[in-house]
């Protein structure tokens, strides 16, 4: 599986504030998942942890986030949801 983090695009900030950005410890975008955050069944053998996520320049108006976790390489017609926070 790989990560691929997209930001959004209808999230505008005020001229010279900080853009929105979602960080996820241990991994680095486009790039094969270490073991240590991999399922540990169903055919997997990783750790099971889950990485740290933070996020900054949140708009002052936003009323809420979520975070999608999407595997379109998972062995199931289209696709699987990892997470949904």
């Amino acid at each position: 599986m790989v990560l691929c983090v997209f930001t959004t695009r209808f999230t505008r900030n005020a001229t010279g504030a900080e853009p929105f950005q979602v960080n996820v410890d241990g991994l680095k975008a486009n790039d094969v998942i270490p073991k240590k955050f991999v399922y540990n069944q169903a055919g997997c053998s990783g750790d099971n942890l889950s990485p740290e996520i933070s996020w900054n320049g949140v708009p002052a108006s936003a009323k809420s986030l979520a975070l999608v976790v999407w595997d379109q390489d998972a062995p199931v017609s289209g696709g699987f949801y990892h997470w949904l926070i």
